[in-house]
């Protein structure tokens, strides 16, 4: 179907469109911007922009790199075999601006999430899609509580990159002059898709679909077409395998550390593979089908961030109405625009999408969680905008009853889908308020790092237990020395310098954990101090031992020293 080219009042009304769309999500963004607390994985790895961003930091400093990859002990190459540091380098002069802090977090976030929705917004524009069906697309989009936790919860790391497939598919979606879809198009497209797979490595999922829209779109226009179909797959290939050249200095600098060349990394990739069991669950195909239905089902209706933030997995108010539209909708509208010859490309490949990422997802099993479907949202609400369009009556004048009964149905699901999101971050939001969000949710995260930044003597705090040291690292700005492992000998040093030493664990200690370590230093026993839940529930519990006490115990000659790549 070829589609009208932009007229000067669609060009005009377009930067109106994307700012109210921002504007809409702004105001959700920083609302209880506070709020739940920081989680660790919501900053990994954002964390390692405090040794960049503070000269004067604290030594030493967690750092959980790959061997090799910590250049000069401050610049991160790779942190994982599976995602790169795009959040971390683009984060890095967003922190400069907005501070290494709670806030600043959420606003930094919130950029990534502005440029998802700036990508949609491009995407559709290139499409022609209709500016009054992609501006109540987008606000529906900015109002969803899945896409606006996201960015609240470790799902930011796996959204944000859905930016770079928006843009990767932009490139290519003008149907009104496919004669611009040179060579150089169809690499820099690939290159925006392998920035997506750089991301987070589940964006690879989605090249099966992207090759085939390339080689089924690509120009016909002589009989060696089918040459130039493939010079165009191998070019967008090509773009791809550039998009993800950052994996490949990673790996090469772990091999370097490692030794052994090629071998000596494969025999790290492997044993790497094995503590995560990526490949291990021996489920039956039914039970993967399940599991990778209901991850998409909890991305969608955001069941997930839920979860994550409460502990309950419940999905938001009128979830199967928003998944009828989400999932059903875009489907049925292709079926209807495929029978009346208005179907697009772009449509058939928005579709395609979902069901390439599924596939592929049925291979991990149950190992994937509902943070590796989150990309999936953007694009259901790029599918269900561009389906609308493509329904609606062509050629037809303005005031046509047709054209006008399908623009209030498109209207009245677009509107129904926004106000579901109303109603859905509403929900959430009069949660947080009220429960500050539990365990490694909770603002008692938050409260645990400002104490340990406010302490009068810059102590060492220590984090044995998974869960608080990254958020403490961040939040603190890097002020703070910090180390993974309670290590007494270099404790009681720190402690004869005249430093304090302090010691975060999760929940309480029923254990007698700090007793233990106050023996193993011979030390006074700490004072404990505990953070909890605005319920009551203990989520952390920080033991300060303080240098001045030393209960008459002897120090020794005082040294210390600390290995800084702990």
């Amino acid at each position: 179907m070829t589609q009208p080219a932009a007229g000067p009042a669609r060009v005009a009304a377009l930067p109106i469109l994307v700012l109210g769309v921002l504007l809409v999500y702004a105001a959700w963004a920083t609302h209880d911007i506070e709020l739940p607390g920081i989680y660790m994985d919501s900053v990994n790895p954002d964390y390692l922009v405090a040794k960049l961003l503070n000269r004067a930091h604290a030594e030493p400093l967690i750092a959980w790199v790959l061997p090799g990859n910590y250049l000069a002990d401050r610049f991160p190459v790779l942190v994982s075999m599976y995602h790169g540091l795009q959040q971390f380098w683009l984060g890095l002069p967003l922190y400069a601006i907005f501070g290494m802090s709670v806030a600043g977090i959420r606003l930094t976030h919130m950029a990534f999430g502005i440029a998802v929705l700036v990508a949609t917004m491009v995407l559709l524009a290139r499409a022609r899609v209709p500016v009054w069906i992609a501006g109540l697309a987008g606000i529906a989009l900015a109002f969803d509580p899945a896409f606006v936790f996201a960015y609240r919860t470790q799902s930011y790391i796996t959204m944000s990159p859905v930016a770079w497939l928006l843009l990767s598919m932009a490139l290519l979606a003008d149907g009104v002059h496919p004669a611009t879809h040179t060579a150089s198009r169809h690499v820099a497209s690939g290159v925006c898709c392998g920035f997506a797979v750089l991301g987070y490595f589940v964006y690879a999922f989605y090249v099966p679909a992207m090759l085939l829209w390339i080689v089924a779109t690509s120009r016909v226009a002589t009989p060696g077409a089918v040459s130039t179909r493939w010079r165009d797959a191998v070019g967008w290939l090509s773009g791809v395998a550039f998009g993800c050249a950052y994996y490949a200095l990673g790996y090469a600098l772990v091999a370097r550390k490692l030794g052994g060349g090629i071998a000596g990394l494969a025999a790290y990739v492997t044993e790497s593979s094995k503590r995560l069991d990526a490949f291990g669950a021996a489920l039956p195909l039914g039970e993967r089908v399940s599991a990778t239905a209901a991850f998409a089902e909890a991305a969608l209706t955001n069941a997930w961030g839920h979860a994550l933030m409460f502990g309950p997995r419940e999905p938001q108010p009128f979830s199967t109405i928003k998944l009828t539209l989400l999932i059903s909708a875009p489907v049925a509208l292709l079926a209807y625009a495929e029978l009346r010859n208005r179907s697009t490309p772009l449509l058939r490949l928005l579709i395609a999408l979902p069901l390439s990422f599924c596939a592929l997802a049925l291979a991990f099993g149950d190992l994937l969680g509902g943070h590796h479907f989150v990309s999936l949202l953007p694009l259901a609400y790029a599918a269900l905008a561009t389906g609308l369009a493509a329904a609606l009556p062509a050629g037809l004048p303005l005031d046509c009853a047709r054209r006008r009964a399908s623009s209030v149905l498109a209207t009245a699901g677009l509107l129904t889908l926004a106000a579901i999101n109303v109603a859905g971050s509403q929900r959430e939001f009069e949660t947080l308020e009220r429960t500050g969000g539990v365990g490694l949710y909770s603002d008692a995260v938050n409260r645990l790092a400002r104490d340990i930044d406010a302490l009068p003597r810059r102590p060492l705090a220590v984090f044995p237990d998974w869960g608080l040291a990254l958020p403490v690292t961040l939040i603190t700005g890097g002020r703070v020395a910090s180390s993974a492992v309670v290590i007494p000998g270099e404790a009681r040093r720190w402690l004869c310098s005249g430093r304090d030493v302090v010691i975060a664990i999760v929940g309480a200690d029923d254990a007698g954990r700090f007793a233990a370590w106050s023996r193993a230093f011979d030390w006074a026993p700490p004072r404990v101090v505990t953070y909890a839940q605005r319920d009551g529930v203990a989520v952390a519990q920080l033991g300060v031992f303080a240098s001045s006490d030393q209960g008459g115990r002897a120090c020794g000659d005082g040294s210390f020293g600390l290995d800084s790549r702990r």
